[in-house]
């Protein structure tokens, strides 16, 4: 552990309490664009989550993901429609970003070989956040 750089998260060894202590720590913001989210423990998070003044997820157009939009309503949740969204992002505050391989599984936190790493650079943050709203403005039609 002591020899992974701070920004590299690499399932199995770090990536499920990284994402789990950040996810917690959002205090303004959570913006999520994924495949799916189908682990218990993170929707849970999540779920706890709802009330911030920025809530929002993207998911890919399956069924893997009816529930999940079921719970948090179009409001905050929507269906990426137009292409397959492959994608996988998570933004927190608007400060911390995270862009990696690993679905939000439990397979994916617990068993794969994946790796994600934390951006906190301004202006990749900007073109994420910029692509995030054009991805989500194409979902709602």
């Amino acid at each position: 552990m002591k020899d992974i750089h701070p920004n590299l998260v690499v399932c199995n060894i770090n990536c499920r309490g990284v994402i789990e202590q950040l996810l917690q720590s959002a205090k303004t913001s959570i913006i999520i664009q994924t495949q799916y989210i189908t682990d218990d423990k993170l929707r849970t998070i999540l779920k706890s989550k709802k009330q911030l003044p920025e809530f929002k997820l993207l998911v890919a157009d399956t069924s893997d993901n009816d529930e999940l939009i079921r719970y948090f309503e179009t409001t905050y949740a929507r269906k990426f429609k137009k292409y397959y969204n492959h994608t996988k992002m998570i933004l927190i505050d608007h400060k911390t970003l995270l862009l990696g391989s690993m679905n939000l599984s439990a397979t994916s936190l617990d068993k794969n070989r994946e790796i994600w790493i934390i951006l906190l650079d301004t202006w990749i943050i900007n073109q994420f956040s910029d692509q995030f709203i054009h991805d989500r403005t194409a979902s709602a039609k």
